[in-house]
């Protein structure tokens, strides 16, 4: 099921369309049979990108913009994309989400790209899907789309417009992991970042000391997962230190990830028990979105004893750490390390035969079954549930 905005209207009668504006990350697929998109530096990203905190403020400015009806941003380390559907002049709008979102660039327009309606949603599951992906296929981006909508609608931005489109994205990503080839070339970011920057590690040491896990995002939960199943690392011996709270949606998520390792809560990633935390490990992967480092290294060195070594694995695009370079006993992967990792895995990837044949035949499937498919949303008017249904067409 798939959404178009050709003919929906708003309970004012007036059009609603669906666009995209953002920046994202060149990788080894390209554009592919989608939309052609124009890619940016690393740089640039971080010019634009927004701390995951920061995130729903954002949200809140973007619907005061007239003919706003509905919002979410995708925010990753690879990717910085304002979703909206809006009533307004196309033009004059993009003006203004450039003016907010993309100041630093903007005056580039070059570097920035722009989708209409279908062209958003044949984007949409090529990025679901992991064409878009500097590591192709992998899955965790659907996870990050799923927490990009969630957050829209904890912060009043979203709604029927965005669940309907959402959830019509998913289930073809799902369909086409589950029902195709490309189920084998379904990899996880996290666990092909943290193959690549543990490959000289010794196991057996590493699996017998304490591994930290900072944060609570979906790169931290999935990294907790992976330590347990693809490292046969005793959850026993892996703490996590987060900022969860319950009423954020976010435990549930926490607990099932996290199953059978210490949760312990702490008021921000700055805090002494971190840094204590570090100090006793082997091993600590963050996992948090914070423009500014939490982890200093002056302030960990006074809790480092022996010849004891740590590897700290830091996937924050701002980083999270200041001062640890040179510290003695401390190895650390940071995310520019880990980008350059993965990118190797991806260049052995798309030199395998069958990742191409893949490819050639999924594009094509892709496409059509956007073409092909419908969504149905439900609309509270009055007190009575409407049921519209509406088809998509690709160019």
């Amino acid at each position: 099921m798939l959404f178009s905005t050709q003919n929906t209207r708003n309970d004012r009668g007036e059009q609603i369309h669906l666009q995209m504006v953002g920046v994202c990350l060149e990788n080894v697929v390209g554009s592919g049979m989608g939309p052609k998109l124009r890619y940016t530096e690393v740089d640039d990203l971080k010019k634009v990108k927004l701390p995951h905190a920061e995130v729903s403020a954002a949200l809140e400015s973007l619907m005061k913009i007239p003919g706003v009806e509905e919002a979410f941003i995708w925010n990753t380390c690879n990717r910085f994309e304002v979703y909206f559907f809006h009533t307004s002049n196309r033009r004059e709008l993009e003006a203004r989400i450039e003016e907010t979102f993309f100041g630093p660039i903007c005056e580039e327009r070059s570097k920035l790209n722009y989708l209409s309606d279908t062209d958003v949603v044949h984007h949409l599951v090529r990025t679901a899907v992991g064409f878009n992906s500097g590591l192709p296929g992998e899955r965790d981006v659907a996870q990050q789309l799923h927490s990009a909508v969630r957050l829209a609608s904890m912060a009043g931005a979203s709604g029927p417009l965005t669940e309907a489109l959402s959830d019509s994205v998913f289930e073809m990503a799902r369909e086409i992991r589950e029902e195709t080839v490309w189920k084998r070339f379904s990899p996880s970011y996290c666990g092909a970042a943290l193959e690549e920057a543990l490959r000289d590690t010794c196991m057996g040491r590493l699996q017998s000391g304490r591994v930290a896990v900072v944060g609570s995002s979906n790169t931290s939960r999935g990294s907790a997962e992976i330590l347990r199943r693809r490292f046969g690392i005793s959850e026993e011996n892996v703490t996590v230190y987060h900022r969860c709270h319950h009423k954020d949606g976010q435990m549930k998520s926490m607990r099932r990830a996290c199953r059978g390792s210490s949760r312990v809560r702490v008021r921000d990633y700055d805090s002494d028990t971190v840094h204590q935390a570090i100090a006793k490990s082997r091993l600590v992967i963050i996992g948090i979105d914070r423009s500014q480092p939490v982890i200093s290294g002056e302030r960990l060195a006074r809790h480092l004893k022996g010849d004891e070594q740590v590897t700290v694995i830091d996937f924050n695009t701002f980083g999270s750490c200041e001062g640890l370079e040179g510290l003695p006993g401390v190895r650390l992967v940071d995310a520019a390390m880990i980008e350059d990792k993965v990118r190797d895995y991806a260049n052995r990837l798309v030199h395998n035969p069958e990742f191409l044949n893949a490819l050639e035949v999924l594009e094509p499937m892709v496409r059509e079954r956007v073409r092909g498919l419908r969504v149905v949303f439900e609309d509270q008017v009055e007190g009575k549930v409407s049921v519209e249904s509406y088809a998509l067409g690709v160019a």
